[in-house]
């Protein structure tokens, strides 16, 4: 499976690569870019401060842990199929 890569500043390379369901405003263009660079470029520190700021870490524990026990396949960690 792909994970998200950081493809720089401009949107064109994000708007090719995952073929957004709906149109993505400036303000979710920012952020997900903001976000694409944090999981790609951080160090541990910077990081550990700023991934709860995208997602709920507890919340995204409890999904892996729950897609390992069961062996789900088609999610984002398997062969990422099926998973939008």
């Amino acid at each position: 499976a792909r994970g998200i890569d950081y493809l720089g500043e401009k949107w064109g390379p994000y708007e090719a690569r995952y073929r957004s369901r709906g149109d993505a405003g400036k303000k979710q263009q920012k952020r997900f870019i903001e976000f694409a660079k944090l999981v790609n470029r951080a160090d541990d520190k910077a990081f550990e401060k700023g991934i709860g700021g995208f997602l709920d870490v507890d919340a995204f524990l409890r999904y892996l842990a729950a897609n390992a026990l069961m062996a789900n396949l088609d999610s984002f960690l398997g062969m990422g199929h099926n998973y939008y």
